[in-house]
């Protein structure tokens, strides 16, 4: 397996999804500020041609984008609030202890501390993550952060307590590939898009629908929100899968990169998947926040995650 090549061909296709997104945010921005400026269109013009009509209006300074502006701005605002209470979110709900600034470290947890360390090195991580573990009996671990500077990684005390040194080392090295390849970051964004872009639609929605206008493309126009507001959900759902799926291929190449033991992995990966089967902790899993970022989702049907057998076979 050539992780330079995996992460290569994963982050191509990322972009090519994140283009998607982007293309499909400024469209929803472009419908609003026609709308918005439905009183400037000229006669009985089709949308396409409507809208075709703001866009030059607007790069030649005769509107001002203010919905698409306004889509812009909530969406950073999301983003800097999550950035300061992000960490903080995705450990709520559990006990947990944060082992770097710990006195009486006890041999399990300095052997979770050293490895992170070592893990920084080969990853070429600039900076030490907050190292946390969950007292939880499930199987899982998770990275958050922005960026290096304020990131972390968390396993939960049942993985510490079932897998051996190798095993919990390659789950290590899957989260610290996340924090490397910005994963955490790449999430946070598409799911603040997702968010903004249906509550746009929804806003435009309700603007509209009891509206009487005898504009063709007003009338095309509600015709568009409408199918919008049933697709768009379907459709951010399955390209946010496709990106995670693709991040999580990458971040399991990346552990046997930074560490070169596959057989490592897949064992892990075999025994959290077994375990899973055989207990059912449904009733203490409470922050669903944090389950997209764990290194592996229960659910099957509409699952973050590619299934096991997917994973194994990526490293074999």
């Amino acid at each position: 397996m050539n992780y330079r090549k995996v992460k290569k061909e994963n982050i191509k296709k990322t972009n090519i999804v994140m283009s998607i997104y982007i293309l499909i945010f400024l469209t929803i921005g472009l419908l609003g500020e026609t709308i918005w400026n439905a009183s400037q269109l000229p006669g009985n013009v089709n949308l396409l041609y409507a809208m075709s009509f703001t866009f030059d209006n607007i790069f030649s300074g005769k509107i001002i984008p203010y919905f698409t502006l306004i889509m812009m701005l909530i969406s950073i605002s999301i983003i800097l609030i999550t950035i300061k209470f992000g960490n903080k979110l995705m450990l709520s709900g559990s006990e947990n202890i944060l082992l770097n600034d710990k006195e009486d470290l006890s041999s399990e947890e300095v052997q979770v501390l050293n490895i992170v360390e070592e893990l920084k090195i080969s990853s070429r991580l600039r900076f030490m993550p907050d190292v946390y573990i969950i007292e939880e009996e499930y199987m899982n671990a998770f990275a958050s952060g922005w960026k290096e500077e304020n990131s972390m990684v968390a396993i939960t005390r049942g993985l510490l307590n079932k897998l051996n040194r190798a095993e919990i080392e390659a789950v290590l090295a899957h989260e610290m590939a996340h924090i490397k390849n910005a994963d955490v970051r790449l999430t946070l964004v598409v799911g603040i898009l997702t968010n903004v872009m249906l509550m746009a639609v929804d806003f435009l929605f309700y603007s509209v629908i009891g509206r009487n206008s005898e504009s063709k493309a007003m009338e095309q126009a509600k015709m568009v929100i409408f199918v919008l507001r049933f697709l768009l959900p379907l459709l951010t759902i399955v390209l946010q899968l496709y990106i995670s799926r693709k991040r999580e291929f990458m971040a399991d190449s990346g552990s046997v990169e930074f560490t070169g033991d596959k057989d490592s992995m897949i064992s892990a990966l075999k025994k959290i998947s077994g375990d899973y089967e055989e207990n059912d902790y449904s009733n203490d899993r409470d922050n669903s926040v944090r389950q997209y970022a764990e290194i592996f989702s229960p659910k099957e049907l509409f699952s973050t995650h590619p299934s096991i057998e997917e994973r194994i076979d990526s490293l074999s």
